[in-house]
């Protein structure tokens, strides 16, 4: 069984960008954090191993997916009845809630959260201080406002934002670490 997919496309566009500039490290971990999720380790720009499984049922969590879970947790989930948000802090009309008061009440502790999986995810796969190079986000995740400087906090090493490069024309709308795996198909697909 051979694992491909469309984050393949983001990894493969993020090697191509570092060949390119002459800055591929021997090592490197790819962070794909868009709607979907996933971590790629790479070594001399290949993949030797991911956290997708067979199914889009394994791996870190996503944002309309839970990632790998524990069987027994879905007996817990169903026992609760309710949850308790008021440790969050918001107010019951949401309208009045400013955007800082959401970005660090609720998208931040929810970030430092996910690259906590990550960090765990990568200690679990036995490549945490193999990379010395750190990590690549890509992926609409990598826009969030902060994901730097948390996502080096939480996965102590260093960590850059994969930026899509090589397109001329209207470039402005896909100038985002969002469309790294959408650029990265089309020039792929150019290639043939």
């Amino acid at each position: 069984i051979k694992r491909f997919g469309y984050h393949g496309i983001s990894v493969a566009s993020v090697v191509s960008q570092l060949e390119a500039k002459k800055k591929l490290p021997p090592k490197l971990l790819v962070c794909h954090l868009g709607s979907g999720a996933s971590i790629t380790a790479l070594h001399g720009g290949k993949s030797i191993d991911n956290t997708m499984g067979y199914s889009p049922l394994e791996g870190i969590v996503m944002s309309t997916r839970s990632g790998s879970i524990d069987p027994t947790a879905v007996r817990a989930l169903k026992e609760a009845d309710q949850l308790d948000l008021s440790c969050l802090g918001l107010e019951e009309n949401l309208s009045n809630v400013s955007k800082k008061k959401i970005t660090d009440g609720i998208i931040k502790p929810r970030l430092r959260e996910i690259l906590n999986m990550i960090k765990l995810e990568i200690q679990k796969s036995g490549y945490l201080g193999l990379t010395p190079s750190g990590v690549v986000l890509t992926g609409g995740g990598a826009e969030t406002a902060g994901v730097l400087d948390i996502a080096k906090q939480e996965l102590g090493m260093p960590v850059i934002i994969g930026m899509p490069q090589g397109a001329t024309g209207w470039v402005d709308e896909i100038d985002s670490p969002a469309f790294a795996a959408s650029l990265g198909l089309v020039i792929y697909g150019s290639q043939f």
